[in-house]
Formats: structure tokens, C-alpha cells, sequence
């Protein structure tokens, strides 16, 4: 019964960062949202990601019903596709408006973004670490370095908060799954 409480107490505390990191999209001016738009052209590699991670969770529907190895972001034909998520006027509120149990019937894309952009090991995370801190990198040694959120946001201040957002939904999702897990096992 205790164990149980501090489940649902860790996924409160999930669901509450992932919250503010919204909140954080949702305060986003005009101005700001233009300086993410006009980088869409030639973007340094840590803003490209981001919102290539952003794009594959808003558009993980995409990936309904498919291997996990289909989940990947191809910029031939998706980066026109995040360009046009950007210069959308609705983006910010599609962000807002993200229902997370949607990754539930899509779980290799939240996974995909843990493993190829957050640096997590696609398996349980042994606890959640603040969002600003570096987190438990995979093994696998053809990864991308991990995107930290001072480093996106030194590039561009406003993708940084869409990175929070991005790794706040993503913990939230894996730790949801482990809580539940749990939860059946017990």
C-alpha cells in the first residue's frame, strides 16, 4: 500500500513537470516563436533535433501499427513536414493540447526519442533526473550525443523550452510504464 502511494506520488510529480514545461510553450511571445521558425532553414544540429523529436511525438500516430525500427525521422521527407508544424499557427496549441496516453498504442516512439535524442537506455530509468541535468546515456555507441536542454537553449532560447517539454513527456511516459508494471505485478 505504501509502495503504491509512492508510485502515484512519482507520477503526480511526472505529470506536474510535464505541466510546467507546457506552461513554458504556452508563454512563448510572437517574437519568440518567429526566432524558431526563421532557424528552420539552416538550424544548428542541437535545434534540428529538437524539433525532429518534437515532430516524431506530435506525429506519433503516424507510426500506428508499424515495427519499431519504422519510427525514425528522415529529413528528406519529414523536415519539410516540421516546417510546416513550426509555421502552423495552431502549433503552440498542439503542443498544449498533446494528449501523452496517445504514446501508449505508439510506445517504439517514445522510446526512439529516450534512446536517439535524450540519450536514456530504451529500458527502465533507474530514477528521474532534474530536467537540466544530463541523463543515463545508452550504451549504444552510434548514438548522437544526448540534447541537454542549456545547450539547445543557448542556440536558440525557445527551443530549449520545447526540449523540456519534449524530455518532461518522455520521462513521464517511461516511468508510466514501469509504475504500471508494477502495479500488475503486485
Amino acid at each position: 500500500r505504501k509502495r503504491i502511494t509512492e508510485l502515484n506520488t512519482t507520477l503526480e510529480a511526472l505529470c506536474e513537470a510535464r505541466a510546467r514545461a507546457a506552461h513554458e510553450i504556452g508563454a512563448l511571445s510572437k517574437a519568440k516563436l518567429s526566432e524558431i521558425r526563421q532557424l528552420t532553414r539552416s538550424p544548428p544540429e542541437a535545434v534540428k533535433r529538437t524539433l525532429a523529436a518534437l515532430w516524431l511525438l506530435l506525429n506519433s500516430s503516424r507510426f500506428k501499427g508499424k515495427p519499431a525500427t519504422a519510427v525514425r525521422f528522415d529529413d528528406k521527407s519529414d523536415w519539410p513536414r516540421c516546417q510546416r508544424m513550426l509555421a502552423d499557427e495552431g502549433f503552440v496549441s498542439s503542443v498544449l493540447s498533446f494528449d501523452p496516453s496517445c504514446l501508449e498504442e505508439v510506445p517504439s516512439v517514445p522510446l526512439h526519442v529516450a534512446a536517439q535524442y535524450l540519450g536514456l537506455a530504451a529500458g527502465p530509468v533507474a530514477k528521474v533526473p532534474a530536467p537540466s541535468k544530463p541523463m543515463r546515456r545508452a550504451s549504444t555507441s552510434d548514438l548522437k550525443p544526448a540534447l541537454e536542454i542549456a545547450a539547445v537553449a543557448r542556440a536558440c532560447e525557445p527551443c530549449g523550452a520545447l526540449l523540456c517539454w519534449v524530455q518532461e513527456l518522455v520521462l513521464e511516459y517511461v516511468e508510466r510504464v514501469k509504475v504500471k508494471a508494477e502495479l500488475d505485478a503486485a
